[in-house]
Parts: C-alpha cells; sequence; structure tokens
C-alpha cells in the first residue's frame, strides 16, 4: 500500500504541511512508518510531492516509486500489463512506458506522473476508478491524493457532503463521484487526468465507441457465438 499527494498553490506551497497531512493519512495503517515517508518539490516551489508506503519487503514484488530528478511516478494497488511485456508493478517501467500505459494496463490500481519543471500531474486510474483517487481543486490551487483524510488535513475542510453521506448511508458508496466531505472529489476511472497552473482536463480513453469496434470484430471472427431469434 501506498498513500501519496500532490500539492499546488501558485503563491508559493509550505511542503511541510503536504508531508504532515500524509504522514497523519497514514497513521491508522500498520506497518507503515515514518522512515518510508518520500518527498520532493518542484523547481518553482509551487507544488510538492510526498508519499509513504509499506516497506520493500512488506510491499514486494511492488516498487511503488520512480524518480529521475525531473519526472516522479507512484503507484497504488496491483497494475497488470495486459500483453506480458512489462512489469507493471515496477514504477520505473511504468514511467518508461507511460503513454502506452492506457492501452495497455489492467487490474486495480492508482498511478501518477509528476513534472517537477513545469509544475504538471498527469493521473491514470484504473477502468472503473475501484482505486481511487481524490482531488481539490480552486483559483491557483490543487491537491491530488488517494487519501481524502490527507486532502481534508491539507485543505482544511471538514463539512459533510448531504448528498455522499446519505447515498453511503442506503447504497454503501458515495454516488456522483462525491467523497464523503464537501468540496473533495473522486476522479473518474477510464480517463487520463492532467493537472497543471492551468487547471484540470480530462481525456476519456475506455468508452463505449472505443469498446464497441472490438467487440463486433469477436462475434465477425467467430471466437465468441452470436445467438440470434428467429
Amino acid at each position: 500500500m501506498q498513500l501519496f499527494g500532490v500539492a499546488y498553490d501558485e503563491a508559493g506551497l509550505d511542503a511541510n504541511a503536504l508531508t504532515q497531512a500524509i504522514s497523519q493519512a497514514a497513521q491508522p495503517f500498520d506497518h507503515i512508518s515514518s522512515e518510508e515517508l518520500w518527498t520532493t518539490s518542484s523547481d518553482s516551489g509551487r507544488l510538492a510531492v510526498a508519499a509513504i508506503a509499506h516497506n520493500s519487503e512488506q510491499a514486494g514484488p511492488r516498487k511503488y516509486l520512480a524518480d529521475t530528478g525531473s519526472l516522479v511516478v507512484l503507484f497504488d494497488g496491483f497494475p497488470v500489463d495486459r500483453e506480458g511485456r512489462l512489469d507493471a508493478l515496477d514504477a520505473t517501467e511504468l514511467l518508461a512506458n507511460w503513454t502506452r500505459l492506457p492501452d495497455r494496463l489492467e487490474g486495480e490500481f492508482s498511478a501518477i506522473r509528476v513534472d517537477l519543471t513545469t509544475d504538471q500531474l498527469e493521473y491514470l486510474p484504473d477502468i472503473l476508478s475501484i482505486c481511487k483517487t481524490f482531488a481539490w481543486k480552486a483559483p491557483g490551487r490543487f491537491i491530488v491524493s488517494n487519501s481524502v483524510a490527507a486532502i481534508r488535513t491539507w485543505t482544511g475542510l471538514s463539512t459533510p457532503d448531504s448528498l455522499a453521506v446519505s447515498s453511503f448511508l442506503t447504497l454503501g458508496h458515495a454516488v456522483a463521484g462525491r467523497s464523503l466531505v464537501e468540496g473533495i472529489s473522486g476522479l473518474r476511472g477510464g480517463s487520463r487526468h492532467a493537472f497543471g497552473p492551468n487547471g484540470h482536463t480530462e481525456q476519456p480513453f475506455f468508452t463505449p465507441e472505443r469498446i464497441g469496434p472490438s467487440r463486433r470484430r469477436i462475434a465477425d471472427d467467430g471466437a465468441c457465438p452470436v445467438i440470434r431469434r428467429t
């Protein structure tokens, strides 16, 4: 398991506040210690990254972090390469193949790539967003994390989201991409998300239009029998 957070403030960022938020969020989890805490900041001083994970013995075979000095990749969960050609549990391989990952990865995971020279963050989820990541956004500021508790600590938000709470109590989950805290939203699966000084953009990569042709090809090839009513 790895908890991570990326925060940006165009007016300048207190990186220690993010570090403390991630550390505090990790306290309820067994076998995660402050010795595994990792942090870095961008060249501008406006963006910071913090992560804390189980140690290598407990996390294996997962290698959660890749850091080139200018680019960082972090992930949580258990991604699998559908082609079996790359080790999707190694962040170094995820970094080297980042642009191909939407077409390659399956499983349950959250993966991020951070460019420390441009203050840009890219987030890649599994198609159903089972391994959830959340965001809070305001003009000139944002934080992305797979821990709502970390976002709450960094932002100071505490008001319950009434729709999310009621749907959680009745259905067992928060609806409409919400979290239980007002203002903190889950990021949609099946889309590549980008955050930076110019805001947040979303580009779907798993859509009905994309699925349809592959299913038609299966039927045409006869690999999957089609039952027709007469």
